[in-house]
């Protein structure tokens, strides 16, 4: 079995939200310092928090292939 740590949850923002906005909060969480990812990983009880990075779907792609094994969809959530 392959045993990975679970990455931690991704931050989404709808596609229709102001391009700006979406940029400008992109930038925010990635220009985030070690100090302030620590203290909302305390904060969240997250004890592995890290900086952000830009999400890739490979990072999750076990939990996708663990929901199609289950036959799980969006409702089951």
């Amino acid at each position: 079995m392959d045993v990975r740590p679970d990455p931690d949850d991704p931050i989404t923002m709808s596609d229709k939200a102001d391009p700006a906005f979406r940029d400008a909060v992109h930038k925010a969480l990635l220009q985030l310092a070690p100090a302030d990812v620590a203290k909302v990983g305390a904060f969240l009880d997250r004890h592995a928090a890290r900086a952000a990075d830009h999400g890739h779907q490979d990072t999750y792609q076990p939990l996708f292939d663990l929901a199609s094994a289950l036959h799980l969809t969006e409702k089951d959530v």
